[in-house]
């Protein structure tokens, strides 16, 4: 028997929320993948990244700022998770983060990394539904944004 396992390193996702409003902030960036399948390349996702020797906790807050100019104020984890254990040795770490307007800077992505990253912030009702129309089809983002649907629905959380 053969198998193609390809080992990436661990990564770690956040979905940001506002604390005064009912609003989420995920971000839209070119990824080459859906563009080989014929699919748009720009997708609407979580702030995400790989594990560069750090712990999630600390890659995450990393990204926040980088990718959405956030500096997460709560952080809470919802789980840690292979993604395609058929083929990839990567484990994401999930978590949801609070923000405020205070809380904001820049962010955009790195240029020197080739990142042109577009800030989105919109209703979590919105971000949901966006799961059913087909805009939002990255993994990690339904998770999480299914993740704090339900923790709004027990009374888990709140926005």
């Amino acid at each position: 028997m053969s198998r193609e396992v390809y080992d990436r390193g661990h990564a770690a996702a956040v979905l940001l929320c506002h604390i005064d409003r009912p609003t989420v902030v995920l971000v839209r960036q070119f990824r080459p993948p859906p563009l080989i399948n014929g699919d748009n390349p720009y997708l609407l996702e979580a702030c995400a990244g790989v594990l560069e020797g750090d712990t999630p906790e600390e890659c995450i807050r990393r990204e926040a700022i980088e990718e959405a100019g956030i500096v997460v104020r709560d952080l809470r984890k919802i789980v840690s998770a292979y993604c395609n254990p058929a083929a990839l040795t990567e484990v994401v770490t999930l978590f949801i983060g609070t923000f405020d307007d205070e809380s904001r800077t820049a962010g955009g992505g790195l240029a020197h990394e080739g990142e042109d990253i577009e800030v989105v912030e919109l209703p979590f009702e919105t971000a949901f539904s966006m799961i059913g129309t087909g805009e939002i089809v990255d993994m990690k983002t339904i998770i999480l944004l299914q993740a704090l649907h339900i923790e709004l629905l027990t009374g888990g959380a709140k926005l």
